[in-house]
């Protein structure tokens, strides 16, 4: 069960800090500073599980998508009790075991919006918690370029997967989407849950500790 996409080069920038929160891997970069900003959903409320139950930095108060709000299509579904059996609550995702024979589509799309013009460049970090294969991606506007690569992948049991997505994006983007796309076949299941972003707008690269660059090929997010 993976997760796919498709990388050419990642910056892997940033002095690694500890950064409060519920995150399993800290962003490599402090977001509670200047340009900084953290989105955090756990799916949890049954009537409120689009909010992120976790907000650092300001929040969107002008026209278009809201931020702070996720925008499910499709087949999705918001489960409070966990039809996986491993006792999680509150997840987002598609149960099609007693399907009609058809593949169950839907997406799951976190638009978030900028709010930081003067500084050019935007690093984020994600972590993800799942139960599938997916095809994710980080669009952002087509004058913008950008790049990204998962790391600390960790198998949690039970057929859940934990990883981080680490990027940057440049000039600053007015919008940057995270996107989780399922295709379900009949007598699957596919699931989220946990997921957390970090993003921190400065001048230039040259204001942080870089480790380097690394070369990436096509991955698949396992």
């Amino acid at each position: 069960m993976r997760r796919e996409f498709v990388l050419v080069l990642a910056a892997a920038l940033f002095t690694p800090v500890s950064v409060e929160g519920s995150w399993t891997n800290p962003p490599p970069f402090n977001p509670e500073q200047e340009g900084g900003r953290v989105l955090e959903w756990d799916f949890y409320s049954p009537d409120n599980w689009r909010n992120p139950a976790t907000l650092y930095g300001p929040e969107w108060d002008g026209p278009g998508w809201e931020c702070d709000e996720v925008i499910v299509d499709g087949d999705l579904q918001h489960f409070f009790e966990d039809p996986t059996g491993s006792g999680r609550s509150g997840l987002l995702g598609i149960d099609n075991r007693e399907g009609d024979g058809t593949t169950k589509t839907g997406s799951i799309r976190f638009h978030i919006n900028n709010f930081d013009n003067e500084n050019p460049w935007k690093y984020f970090w994600d972590e993800a918690e799942y139960y599938g294969t997916f095809m994710f991606g980080v669009s952002w506007p087509t004058d913008c370029d950008g790049d990204w690569e998962f790391k600390n992948v960790q198998d949690l049991g039970d057929g859940w997967t934990r990883d981080n997505a680490d990027g940057w994006i440049q000039p600053n983007p007015e919008w940057e989407e995270f996107v989780w796309n399922f295709s379900v076949e009949d007598g699957d299941m596919m699931f989220l849950d946990n997921f957390r972003v970090a993003t921190l707008c400065i001048p230039e690269p040259g204001t942080l500790v870089m480790f380097g660059l690394c070369a990436l090929a096509v991955i698949r997010r396992r």
